[in-house]
């Protein structure tokens, strides 16, 4: 991550990222949705009521497919506004299936006339759970869930100080000397760089986060340093986010920048 008013400062999680890009983070995602689920629907399915469950096609971004994307958005706009003007509770999930690209719609009422209830609405949540994640290129980018904002969701967590840059491939974290690779290239290139302490990552308890380092550039360095520096340490970075982060240009250094760690 970058900071968005000073992009010569950067936090790395080493074990868990913000991105489904990143599978030992979209496990932990699922993991926890997973919880969140059960419990939006719990209460529902204890007084007997039935969990039914729809599922849309979703046609690729591409120009071939402008008019089948047309209906799909229709289709969902119209089971929505049905399930909303009911009060039924509901969640909608992105999946990934050897099938294409599909929408999950899971509530407490059938979507259409006719539909009938699932015998068993834990095991098929779970079965949606293991293909959902956020959808890209070729499809339309999309999150990988959401519902009607309520008690039973999650609460969002966003810091606006900070931006995701890109992730790091499993197989970088998993290799034994790559924490010391990454301060030997940091003190080559004229980079602070530092771990959080314990009591930081204590404190940030939205995530899950065994280890962060953090790393700061001199103001006197060249803007794109730290971006150009994770990329040789094994880090997926987009340079179109870094661009749209910062699309004046890159602002000045602070007159309080931090330029070193005691």
């Amino acid at each position: 991550m970058v900071r968005r008013d000073n992009p010569r400062r950067g936090a790395t999680h080493m074990v868990i990222s913000n991105s489904w890009a990143n599978e030992a983070n979209a496990v932990f995602r699922r993991r926890a949705l997973f919880g969140f689920e059960r419990h939006a629907f719990y209460k529902h399915i204890e007084e007997g009521g039935k969990i039914y469950r729809h599922t849309l096609a979703v046609p690729t971004a591409s120009a071939d497919d402008v008019a089948l994307l047309a209906a799909e958005k229709k289709d969902w706009a119209t089971i929505r506004k049905r399930l909303q003007r009911s009060g039924a509770l509901f969640r909608w999930f992105g999946t990934m299936t050897a099938a294409g690209a599909e929408r999950v719609i899971y509530s407490s009422e059938p979507a259409f006339d006719g539909a009938g209830p699932l015998s068993d609405p834990v095991a098929a949540l779970l079965e949606t759970l293991r293909a959902t994640t956020a959808l890209r290129d070729p499809y339309p980018r999309r999150r990988a869930h959401d519902g009607p904002d309520g008690p039973w969701k999650p609460t969002k967590v966003q810091n606006g100080k900070w931006a995701t840059m890109g992730t790091r491939p499993s197989y970088a974290l998993l290799e034994m000397r790559q924490d010391a690779h990454d301060v030997a290239a940091a003190a080559a290139n004229n980079v602070n760089t530092w771990k959080a302490t314990p009591e930081e990552l204590a404190n940030r308890a939205a995530e899950t986060i065994e280890r962060t380092r953090h790393w700061a550039v001199l103001s006197a360095a060249p803007t794109e340093t730290l971006f150009q520096l994770w990329e040789s340490v094994g880090f997926d970075l987009s340079k179109k986010r870094w661009e749209s982060l910062f699309p004046n240009g890159v602002p000045a250094p602070k007159e309080t920048e931090r330029s070193g760690v005691s």
